[in-house]
């Protein structure tokens, strides 16, 4: 005999089929057992729980013939003594185990799900919690609606669900799932607002999908909700989280899963500031990559090779001497530049461009032929 407690009470038999409880008084009475499985309940106190306080002058009587009417449908064709439904004492109870309800189940699926994590089967585990929330049929101890004494039952079974929907969610981000995730964690936050986890976890899908401005942006709303709402500052996880963002940190990019931002860094070679051997080698197609062109790692872009800074600063105030400088870059890589036209392997980019950040730029969108570019931050001043 197995119960459902995660939704309206059912009961199904050995053989699978349900079994109808009866009315709703009589199911009532049941739930109120299932909330203590195994647990003797005296007669007073099931009756006073079941009238909500007010029990009528015949709530005794009442009562028998309700356990009576029970004890037909759980054993049918039995006769007494009863082994489901007992008399102990002045009480009665539902002989039963936590592992014979629906939620004995849903810790059972936590557990292998747990394991299968330690055991680096994240599949596995998905398949437990998914089968975990297939559980839920609707509110907890919906027959009790209204009775106070399933109300800390129901709040606990909600943080459960929560729980594992957010467990869920985790292994989905670990398996690479970080765009298929962002619609439900953007829900969930909506709804709760004030938990921490599924605003890191929003923003880490965030990031991974290439949209670091919206990672922050969660967070920032995170941190000024918690500060409006509890006056609190956001802890570790969110803190941490927002610092491995800023700096752009390999970690938050799991093994298998594509990076979408500055893909060399933290790269072999990202250290000297090029990209991987692979990135650098010239196109099979025919193009040639500026000779003179550096490829540098986001903010470390300076001055090219050969120019102080004091000379450097009176070539910007004077054009035509950093025209003349980058043309002789051009002509060192190959290309001409016709005078006032703009012309070299960059094309006409070059005319009017006075900032050598600038032009790193356009290079690095121009290289390789046909490809998307890279990415180049210019600081101020440069």
């Amino acid at each position: 005999m197995r119960f459902g407690v995660l939704g309206p009470t059912i009961a199904t038999a050995g053989d699978g089929s349900p079994l109808e409880l009866g009315p709703r008084r009589r199911r009532e009475l049941i739930t109120l057992l299932l909330l203590r499985p195994g647990v003797t309940v005296t007669a007073d106190a099931l009756a006073d729980e079941l009238w909500q306080g007010e029990p009528p002058p015949a709530a005794r009587s009442t009562l028998q013939a309700h356990l009576s009417a029970l004890r037909r449908v759980l054993e049918p064709k039995v006769s007494p003594p009863y082994r489901l439904l007992v008399t102990r004492g002045s009480g009665y109870a539902l002989a039963i185990s936590p592992a014979d309800l629906d939620t004995g189940h849903l810790d059972e699926l936590r557990a292998l799900a747990r394991r299968a994590l330690d055991g680096g089967d994240p599949g596995g585990a998905r398949a437990h919690l998914e089968r975990a929330l297939t559980l839920w049929r609707g509110e907890p101890f919906a027959d009790l609606e209204g009775h106070s004494a399933a109300e800390a039952a129901r709040v606990k079974l909600a943080e459960d669900q929560m729980a594992v929907r957010a467990d869920l969610l985790a292994v989905r981000l670990d398996l690479g799932e970080h765009d298929a995730v962002i619609g439900e964690l953007r829900v969930l936050t909506g709804q709760h607002p004030l938990r921490e986890r599924l605003h890191a976890q929003l923003a880490t899908a965030l990031y991974r999908s290439g949209r670091q401005a919206d990672a922050l942006t969660v967070l920032r709303q995170a941190r000024q909700t918690l500060a409006s709402d509890l006056g609190l500052e956001p802890g570790a996880e969110l803190r941490e989280l927002e610092t491995a963002i800023l700096r752009q940190d390999a970690g938050l990019i799991r093994p298998g899963i594509p990076r979408t931002a500055y893909p060399w860094v933290s790269s072999p070679g990202a250290t000297s500031g090029t990209r991987p051997a692979a990135a650098t080698a010239p196109a099979a197609a025919g193009g040639r990559r500026p000779a003179a062109v550096a490829w540098p790692r986001p903010g470390t872009l300076r001055p090219r090779t050969g120019v102080g800074a004091d000379r450097h600063r009176a070539g910007n105030r004077r054009g035509p001497a950093v025209r003349r400088g980058w043309h002789r870059q051009d002509q060192a890589a190959g290309g001409t530049r016709p005078a006032g036209t703009g012309a070299g392997p960059l094309g006409p980019l070059h005319a009017g461009l006075r900032r050598p950040c600038l032009l790193a730029m356009a290079a690095a969108a121009a290289w390789p032929p046909g490809g998307s570019g890279g990415r180049v931050r210019c600081e101020p001043g440069r």
